[in-house]
């Protein structure tokens, strides 16, 4: 794994991007600490999760992809989104960020349940990234490979 820990929207991270296939991240990163798998509500195919609990990081392989490399998730502060967002971060000081970077519009929903009662999610689709809050605090980075117009996936070069 790279000490570069930008997280590169529509890309990945260094060293890992969209698109790779399960043993290509296992070549770049060795066995995760667990798998699991669920199927999806939508379409009833399959989506298989990889978890890094060393380097906090967790990767999905969704079946509609062929089990390529779509999602990535991160609950560390060790890694940044632009150099300024990080796990940790007060929600209003992620949301000045949000304006200050000029992401444009977001969308706010509460996730709320018995389990988590603040949790709240923060979801900019056209970057492809979902904000988790906990307490008014930012807890995990989601993203995503970027989406074309007909709701394709760009996969990255």
């Amino acid at each position: 794994m790279s000490k570069d820990k930008s997280i590169r929207l529509g890309y990945g991270l260094t060293g890992i991007k969209f698109g790779m296939t399960k043993e290509e991240l296992q070549e770049a990163m060795g066995a995760p600490s667990e798998k699991d798998s669920f199927t999806n509500e939508d379409d009833s195919t399959i989506t298989e999760a990889w978890h890094y609990d060393e380097v906090s990081l967790s990767f999905t392989f969704d079946e509609a992809d062929d089990f390529r490399l779509g999602g990535i998730s991160v609950n560390n502060d060790e890694y940044r989104l632009r150099d300024v967002i990080a796990v940790g971060m007060k929600k209003e000081k992620v949301l000045d960020a949000l304006d200050d970077l000029n992401f444009g519009p977001y969308g706010v929903e509460d996730m709320s349940n018995e389990e988590n009662p603040s949790h709240e999610l923060v979801a900019l689709d056209h970057k492809s990234l979902y904000l988790w809050f906990d307490d008014d605090h930012l807890s995990e980075i989601q993203w995503f490979p970027a989406f074309d117009d007909n709701e394709e996936v760009i996969w990255p070069d």
